[in-house]
């Protein structure tokens, strides 16, 4: 029942022209609106991707465990490796990323589109909206590649 509804509908609004045509094609040709939107999201990633960033952090978390001979509780250590994603915002190299993914981090590195590598760490987070702020800690008179600011 479903699918015979949807079915005449969206003929419907395809016949009517409520989607806009690509001006580059000739208007006997049906629109390739797949090629249209794989280009401009392309167009989109290759315009930000050398502002995003890899942030790999290393944590240590104790577990408790308890000794059943001498009735002692240990805190076990256990080394976790977390991954996550940033933008750099400003030319100085501060990045905007994601407080989960820094939460409880010890050591931080920012791996930059190029492969280069570089320590970072943490300048303020706020949990309630899981965001975090990172900076770069390069050599001097270093810049890096900020996103533009869209509207």
């Amino acid at each position: 029942m479903r699918k015979t509804f949807l079915t005449p509908l969206v003929a419907a609004l395809l016949a009517a022209g409520s989607l806009p045509a690509r001006a580059a094609e000739p208007a006997s040709a049906p629109p390739n609106y797949a090629r249209f939107l794989g280009s401009s999201i392309a167009d989109a990633v290759e315009k930000v991707l050398p502002s995003v960033v890899v942030v790999r952090t290393e944590a240590v978390r104790y577990r408790m465990a308890r000794d059943w001979f001498y009735g002692q509780m240990y805190g076990i250590p256990e080394k976790l490796a977390g991954q996550g994603s940033g933008v750099i915002i400003s030319k100085d190299g501060y990045i905007l990323t994601n407080n989960h993914v820094v939460d409880e981090a010890e050591e931080i590195e920012v791996v930059l589109d190029d492969g280069t590598k570089h320590p970072a760490k943490v300048i303020g987070t706020d949990p309630h909206t899981d965001l975090a702020v990172l900076k770069i800690q390069a050599g001097r008179g270093e810049t890096f590649n900020p996103v533009e600011p869209g509207d």
